[in-house]
């Protein structure tokens, strides 16, 4: 037997092999000449190794082995043994006090062995509640065990057995959304849909001490581990329990009791009002967790009916249309500031002193809305948005213009920043806009899911660009004194290419900027501008079929 997970069997795990080992190589002859409290005995070496230690482990017993405890509980059975088999089935083992069922149960048994263990022990066995408050079927989802297992300890425990809650809270479907696990005969999706179609609305919507709904159990996985099916199918199975006509309101506990008769049914505790507040919370955290995961997978659960349904009456709430629409009105002043008031062209109406306090109150609203981004999000999560990019060099931009004399360009330096803050604040302003627009939402997502399949390609673009531009620069010309002869030339273009874009650092870098995919051959090169147009045409290939 070894342990799940790939883990090294602990001194446990060999003592239920060695238990195992024991029975399995005694013959009948020599059961036979045993004490009968030995001869019985296989239960409780099985359960006393299981429960030593307060830590909860999961085990893999063979399927041989489940085989041969089988046919040892059937031979009892046989031979009329059934009180005493009952009597070690119903008692309590180890540190955890736990029955054969509950400590079985952790070690994936077979759907025959747990239905005997039942049968004698009787329906309490499923019933029973351990000193931390688990039943066995908080045990059975603890130790993965198979789905027909579980169905039949449902067909038992029923719906009472589902709103069971633990020392710490937690009912059976919040054990299922931590610890099981799919495999290929058993789905945790297929489990989610069962404990929800048995237990109802109440142990989907069920806190812990945490203050946490099962759901929440679901998306603490790695965010690259996230079980997506399990997922959808528990926002499926939420969405049945919707009152027809009504909003989500109905089943998030986001209003008052009083406006829906029978809302205060569905929850465990008496006390609506304080029950609701604790089940909003709850789903302020599944909303967070979520920004959290995977981008494909966040996609997926977002495209269900629930979540898009309830993500609209939270949008329309009262504080977060409020944000949005100030939001919308703050870059609409930051565009008319850079596409209307300032023109270093031409005099404008509108005052240096005036623009300045629009700009500085503009950037204080964006600072602290970014900073509310950052502390509601992870850090790698915040810096995976595109859209927060923008944010922050809109942020930028505005900060170097209030640096600016708007009423005397001194530069041409200026007017490059002007016009960097023009695209930058143009693009922000429909970052606003599509969230009013479902249309152009989906229009946005798709621009920023082109941008980031982009990124790899700019970002080699760029690195093929420096390098051979520093080639270049090191190699420089055949003409030891051309960069002192650019007042030779007619114009600047002939002297690059005659090589004088070689004279500097930077101008290498524009030159191999400017000619990505124009293939020139300068004066006294070759072989570094034939290796780069193969190189980037090479790029460009694997674009088209990439596309």
């Amino acid at each position: 037997m070894a342990s799940t997970n790939g883990r090294r069997p602990s001194s446990r795990a060999s003592s239920l092999r060695d238990a195992l080992d024991m029975h399995m190589n005694s013959t009948d002859k020599d059961a036979n000449a045993t004490a009968s409290s030995n001869r019985m005995s296989l239960i409780k070496s099985m359960c006393e190794p299981i429960n030593k230690s307060t830590k909860l482990t999961e085990y893999d017993v063979k399927e041989d082995d489940w085989t041969f405890i089988l046919n040892k509980l059937n031979s009892r059975i046989i031979k009329s043994e059934q009180k005493t088999l009952k009597e070690e089935i119903t008692e309590k083992y180890g540190d955890k006090k736990l029955n054969a069922l509950m400590s079985m149960l952790m070690c994936h048994p077979t759907l025959d062995v747990v239905k005997i263990l039942v049968e004698i022990g009787g329906e309490n066995t499923v019933m029973e509640v351990s000193e931390c408050g688990f039943n066995a079927i908080h045990y059975a989802c603890w130790g993965n065990a198979s789905l027909e297992v579980i169905t039949y300890l449902l067909t038992i425990g029923k719906k009472e057995a589902l709103q069971k809650k633990s020392a710490n809270g937690a009912n059976p479907l919040h054990i299922a959304c931590m610890r099981y696990k799919s495999t290929e005969s058993n789905s945790l999706s297929d489990v989610v849909r069962l404990f929800i179609e048995v237990g109802g609305i109440a142990i989907t919507t069920a806190t812990d001490q945490h203050h946490e709904i099962p759901l929440h159990g679901l998306l603490l996985h790695s965010k690259h581990d996230v079980d997506v099916n399990a997922i959808k199918s528990y926002f499926d199975e939420w969405y049945k329990f919707k009152i027809p006509g009504e909003t989500l309101a109905s089943i998030t506990g986001r209003k008052e009791s009083n406006e829906y008769s029978g809302v205060v049914d569905i929850f465990v505790d008496t006390n609506v009002d304080e029950q609701n507040d604790i089940l909003h919370e709850a789903l302020n955290k599944i909303i967070r967790q979520l920004l959290k995961t995977h981008g494909a997978a966040r996609y997926q659960i977002l495209k269900s009916q629930f979540t898009k349904e309830y993500l609209t009456e939270r949008f329309i709430e009262p504080l977060p249309l409020a944000i949005l629409i100030t939001d919308l009105y703050i870059q609409i002043l930051i565009v008319c500031v850079f596409w209307f008031f300032i023109n270093p062209n031409f005099p404008t109406t509108v005052s240096s002193t005036a623009i300045n306090t629009i700009l500085i109150i503009c950037m204080i609203w964006r600072i602290l809305r970014e900073m509310i981004q950052g502390f509601n999000t992870t850090f790698g999560a915040y810096l995976s948005s595109l859209s927060n990019w923008f944010d922050i060099a809109q942020i930028v931009l505005i900060f170097i213009t209030l640096q600016m004399n708007l009423d005397f360009y001194s530069s041409r330096s200026s007017y490059g920043v002007l016009t960097f803050a023009i695209f930058i604040s143009g693009l922000e302003l429909f970052t606003e806009i599509h969230n009013f627009q479902y249309s152009l939402a989906v229009f946005y997502a798709a621009i920023i899911k082109v941008l980031k399949k982009l990124w790899p390609f700019i970002f080699t673009t760029l690195m093929f660009v420096a390098t051979f531009a520093h080639a270049y620069y090191i190699a420089g010309t055949d003409d030891a004194e051309l960069c002192d002869k650019a007042d030779m030339y007619e114009t600047k273009e002939d002297f690059i290419l005659a090589g004088g874009f070689t004279c500097t650092r930077l101008d290498s870098y524009r030159f191999a900027a400017s000619n990505l995919f124009e293939f020139a051959f300068p004066s006294g090169f070759f072989y570094i501008p034939l290796l780069f147009s193969l190189v980037m045409l090479i790029l460009f290939l694997n674009i088209i079929i990439a596309v």
